[in-house]
């Protein structure tokens, strides 16, 4: 072995420490694998991963950029989201969008998630009005079913898309469900809910508005059948993934 690859043996010592600060300064507070390597380059360290680390996790700064958030306690769900029902007897509301059109209009897709068993309904709509609501409200209940209770985070979980949803007369689409013989609790309907609590809708409308840009990025302009056929594509594909 060429003289200049020996290495000095260095035991349990304070100057070792030192040796080990100094070290991790002068290469702007390497981590633990690249100070090993950078060291034994030139000195051989019994035990040194240990004794790195250790004396990395000294310093405040590493600590700091290093440091993992808190474990939140686990809450329990609710009542409606562990019970059993029937499909989308207990329903989730939520907006992705918009999408520009060929005529440079815009489109929404209205993300109905059941909350109990994981499944979704897509319905596309042109405006965010209240009555583009309850037209697609109403298919929505054609195709699957009156829901007992609906939840909607009023839009707050998306800055693009709250001040949209807050524009939708609740009241109005309250009625509408009274006149339809179904139950939309004013409090589930405007209410600002944890994250625990619609973490599944905004899970799904992540997803689904991920799919949506994906699927279209070859054909930037797109029309509103190509985008009621691609809704109809990823409810199915949506339904894999959950």
């Amino acid at each position: 072995m060429h003289s200049g690859t020996r290495f000095y043996y260095l035991l349990k010592h304070y100057i070792v420490e030192c040796l080990i600060r100094d070290y991790h300064l002068k290469h702007s507070h390497a981590g633990v694998p690249a100070l090993t390597v950078i060291i034994r380059e030139e000195f051989w360290i019994i035990g040194a991963r240990r004794r790195i680390r250790s004396v990395v996790k000294q310093f405040v700064r590493c600590k700091r950029f290093s440091a993992k958030p808190p474990a939140a306690a686990p809450i329990q769900l609710q009542l409606d989201r562990v019970r059993d029902a029937f499909a989308f007897e207990v329903t989730g509301i939520d907006l992705c969008g918009p999408l520009i059109l060929k005529n440079k209009n815009k489109a929404w897709v209205v993300l109905f998630t059941f909350a109990v068993y994981r499944c979704v309904h897509l319905e596309l709509v042109t405006s965010v009005s209240t009555e583009c609501f309850i037209q697609a409200f109403r298919r929505f209940i054609a195709r699957r079913g009156r829901p007992s209770i609906v939840y909607s985070d009023n839009g707050t979980n998306f800055v693009g898309t709250s001040a949209l949803l807050k524009k939708v007369d609740w009241v109005k689409v309250i009625s509408f469900c009274i006149a339809e013989k179904g139950r939309l609790g004013k409090g589930n309907c405007s209410g600002n809910f944890a994250a625990h609590h619609l973490e599944v809708h905004s899970a799904h409308c992540c997803l689904v508005g991920r799919m949506v840009g994906a699927s279209n990025s070859h054909n930037q302009e797109f029309d509103c059948e190509s985008l009621r056929t691609s809704c109809s594509q990823l409810r199915r594909v949506t339904h894999h993934h959950l």
